[in-house]
């Protein structure tokens, strides 16, 4: 993986995947793609706690239904510390992130706009800081395993923000372009 991607051989062709863009793609859909309206959220067995600045929980507490509405599960436990009770199904790895990103975005006043599309927006720009700068290595298990979390993805071709997850080479493309 030296150049930054993953190649996939199909029987279509090569399927070139960017694992940043398809990560922040699956933990958006986690995050904020909900069936029932309902939030996807997963209990801790062991509570984290999560200190942020005092404005930052200040901004979360005044919007403590907006935030849990989300999937978070949250409770204070002291001077700017959270205790996270429960999670999006994103991942407990991605909890601090993203509950710094949706304080972010409170100082912005953009909760108050609009519940449905306040939630998908503030979860993309979630899921993109969590997902900046961490790229782990990947051997085959882990390739498979992000590209079969990719595929079951309702729009796995993009990312939140609209960058391509994979670029499909066909076949024919490559018949084409050698001559045959």
């Amino acid at each position: 993986m030296r150049s930054g991607y993953l190649l996939f051989e199909t029987e279509s062709g090569l399927v070139a995947v960017s694992p940043r863009p398809a990560r922040e793609r699956i933990l958006y859909e986690r995050l904020a793609n909900r069936k029932d309206g309902a939030a996807l959220s997963q209990p801790l067995l062991v509570p984290l706690t999560v200190q942020m600045p005092p404005a930052a929980f200040a901004r979360i507490r005044a919007n403590i239904d907006a935030v849990e509405s989300l999937g978070f599960r949250l409770e204070e436990f002291g001077a700017s510390v959270w205790k996270v009770e429960a999670v999006p199904l994103a991942g407990e790895n991605a909890a601090a992130e993203i509950l710094a990103a949706i304080a972010d975005d409170l100082a912005e006043g953009s909760a108050r706009r609009g519940g449905e599309r306040w939630k998908e927006e503030t979860a993309a720009r979630a899921c993109a800081r969590a997902c900046a700068g961490r790229l782990p290595g990947f051997d085959k298990a882990s390739a498979e395993k992000l590209m079969a979390e990719l595929q079951a993805c309702r729009m796995p071709y993009a990312s939140p923000g609209g960058a391509p997850t994979m670029i499909l080479v066909t076949n024919r493309d490559f018949e084409r372009r050698f001559a045959r």
